[in-house]
């Protein structure tokens, strides 16, 4: 059922907290286990190779993500909470007070523009790796050298910044199934709610960002020294002349069953293990 915090804060709680990056780093980790085989399965069909026929193939590339991604989604988690607490004291409003639905979108957005500096090297690797590329993952950024690391840039920041767009739609779908949760940020929506929220918004995010993550991938995936394609827009004609707009949601299915579970884990974690934290050390939340 909903819960409520125990009343131990009377105080107004810093703009700033450190437990978001803790609750953050530890989502970021439980989604790379729960995705990784499916995000194997997606990259192959978006660059056009044959699917992966051994476990150890889908799990290719994982490393990286495993030790990178809890910091990447701590980073990313803890500046959206960051970000909307500082956007309420700017308008004046008390930190823990529930923010209206545009800041939080705001909020997602800003922090997912701000995390694309670390995403982009990291996703680069990773999909390079998925497409049979041998090397470790630093042996692989060594050898792409910081220009290779960064291939698909612009794209990457562009999707990044639609994490406002699933903070809106988890945060909007919390608010209509715990209408208390709308007024009141003390409230603990049911964990099933959040499980719904975080599927439902990981699945409309993805749906609507698909034809820019199969280009991003295709560009991704060359080998270093064997760059095909001068900018996203030459990639993207590209592949409507191979394919026709059915050819930018290759692998769309794989991605849609995975976005569920991942989204499914990854906000509801963040928010219970954030909860949890700010139980036990008050003084740091």
């Amino acid at each position: 059922g909903t819960l409520r915090k125990k009343e131990w804060n009377t105080a107004a709680p810093p703009a700033f907290s450190a437990l978001s990056f803790l609750a953050g780093s530890l989502a970021g980790a439980i989604g790379t286990l729960v995705g990784h085989p499916l995000d194997t399965i997606k990259v192959r069909a978006q660059t056009g190779q044959a699917s992966a026929t051994t476990i150890r193939a889908l799990f290719r590339g994982m490393s990286g993500p495993l030790l990178t991604s809890g910091g990447i989604q701590a980073v990313n988690l803890g500046m959206y909470e960051n970000f909307r607490r500082r956007i309420q004291m700017i308008r004046g409003r008390p930190a823990d007070e529930a923010a209206p639905i545009h800041i939080v979108g705001a909020a997602g957005a800003l922090a997912g523009m701000t995390i694309s500096l670390l995403t982009c090297p990291q996703q680069r690797v990773k999909v390079l790796q998925q497409s049979g590329y041998k090397n470790t993952w630093v042996g692989c950024a060594r050898t792409l050298g910081l220009r290779g690391l960064f291939v698909g840039f612009p794209i990457q920041v562009w999707m990044e910044s639609t994490r406002g767009i699933y903070m809106i739609t988890y945060v909007g779908l919390l608010r209509k199934i715990t209408p208390e949760y709308a007024t009141d940020s003390s409230v603990r929506p049911p964990t099933w709610a959040r499980m719904i929220a975080g599927m439902a918004a990981g699945t409309l995010g993805w749906f609507i960002i698909y034809p820019a993550d199969a280009v991003k991938s295709v560009m991704q995936a060359d080998f270093p020294g064997q760059r095909k394609y001068k900018s996203p827009y030459h990639c993207m004609t590209s592949l409507l002349r191979e394919g026709g707009v059915p050819r930018l949601y290759r692998g769309l299915g794989a991605t849609l069953l995975r976005a569920g579970p991942v989204s499914g884990v990854l906000m509801p974690t963040f928010d219970i293990s954030l909860a949890i934290l700010r139980d036990l050390f008050p003084f740091l939340s």
